[in-house]
């Protein structure tokens, strides 16, 4: 199936379409008894400036939640590939791309490993992209794309190792905060050994 978009008044012409403009929809309906009403829809929009040879786009996912009658976004995908999911309206703006630049969400995964990414470049200044995932009879905790190493790996057996293959510089480690509960006050420390 091919759907098309022209903002054309007439059969052939070709008028270039505008971010927002809607290019394909699907609407699933179910009887209530009287009428047919929104279950589901499905639609395709320009998301971004279209330019020659390029129309960025996005496509948006809808369901209609019990008690109402009209559909409501579940999940985006942007033409950045970003996805938006879960929100009321399946994106919000702020965890856009525009908002922290490269902040990100991404599920993967091949050669047996499953993979859920986190990315965020601290409104510009700090660049931290982790990960985790199951494979090998492993759950993989924390892994830093940036200094390419797994910090937290829990294996099968149950047994945790704490950023493995990592000499520890100084002030490295797992850290226990002071606290001050119940009439008693224990110090920070640092395991480190």
């Amino acid at each position: 199936l091919f759907f098309g978009k022209s903002r054309g008044t007439s059969d052939g012409s070709n008028t270039i379409v505008q971010d927002n403009d809607r290019l394909f929809s699907m609407r699933i309906d179910g009887s209530d008894g009287t009428n047919l009403e929104q279950a589901a829809i499905i639609e395709a929009h320009v998301d971004g400036t279209p330019a020659n040879n390029s129309i960025p786009g996005r496509m948006t996912f809808m369901t209609t939640p019990a008690g109402t009658q009209y559909a409501q976004e579940r999940m985006r995908i942007d033409s950045n590939g970003h996805i938006g999911i879960g929100t009321t309206d399946g994106f919000d703006s702020a965890w856009a791309d525009g908002t922290y630049g490269n902040t990100e969400v991404a599920i993967d995964g091949g050669g047996g490993y499953g993979v859920l990414h986190f990315r965020g470049d601290g409104a510009g200044s700090t660049n931290t992209r982790f990960s985790m995932g199951v494979g090998d009879d492993k759950f993989y905790m924390a892994y830093d794309d940036v200094d390419g190493r797994h910090n937290i790996t829990v294996d099968g057996s149950g047994h945790v190792t704490f950023a493995k293959n990592l000499v520890m510089a100084a002030g490295q480690g797992i850290d226990y905060s002071a606290i001050s509960d119940s009439g008693r006050t224990v110090t920070s420390n640092l395991l480190d050994d």
